[in-house]
């Protein structure tokens, strides 16, 4: 975790990030409540349907063995998610800036979408992803992520707004994750480390 949040918040208290164009402060209510509440609340409903596909091929008894561990498991979950969030959103902050001083006309579009460039270029050289992409179990997990990062970075653009994203990242982590990881373990697919 600390590698997801420790370069942009050091960039936030050096003064190098800005809080407005990562979407922490400064955040126009009346756009997020509309048309970003509206993608998130479509790309959710998206989500849920998946989730019951995920669940009625999945077991029946739910992928948390105890209500104890699936209140930590979502805790976790949503931990982790605010964190990837808050990393993309010091990349999206570092591209947008880029584009403002290279005199792009329309910085904050062009620099989201570098900086979800950037996302996928430190993803294709970490080889652990390559490994996960080739395990059934880790691979769902990671396609989860790639789509959060489109459907999120296409939500910053609507609403400027860190925390929808964050809500809607974890929302979608805490419903399909266990449920993806579950069903693949059910199914033998993961890998005997």
């Amino acid at each position: 975790m600390a590698w997801l949040v420790g370069p942009g918040y050091a960039a936030l208290l050096s003064g190098v990030a800005s809080p407005r164009r990562m979407g922490l402060s400064q955040i126009d209510w009346g756009a997020s409540f509309g048309y970003g509440l509206a993608l998130a609340g479509l790309a959710l409903g998206v989500l849920l349907l998946a989730g019951i596909t995920v669940r009625r091929s999945g077991p029946a008894d739910g992928a948390w063995s105890t209500p104890s561990a699936a209140v930590v498991g979502s805790l976790l979950l949503a931990i982790e998610a605010g964190a990837l969030q808050f990393q993309w959103a010091f990349y999206r902050d570092a591209a947008i800036q880029a584009a403002e001083a290279w005199g792009v006309a329309a910085p904050t579009p062009a620099g989201t979408w570098i900086g979800v460039g950037l996302v996928g270029l430190q993803a294709a050289l970490n080889p652990a992803l390559r490994r996960d992409l080739r395990s059934p179990t880790d691979g769902a997990v990671r396609m989860l992520r790639l789509s959060l990062l489109l459907v999120t970075a296409v939500l910053y653009l609507l609403s400027r707004n860190f925390w929808l994203g964050w809500a809607l990242h974890a929302a979608a982590a805490i419903l399909l994750e266990p449920r993806l990881l579950t069903l693949a373990n059910e199914k033998g697919s993961r890998p005997a480390t």
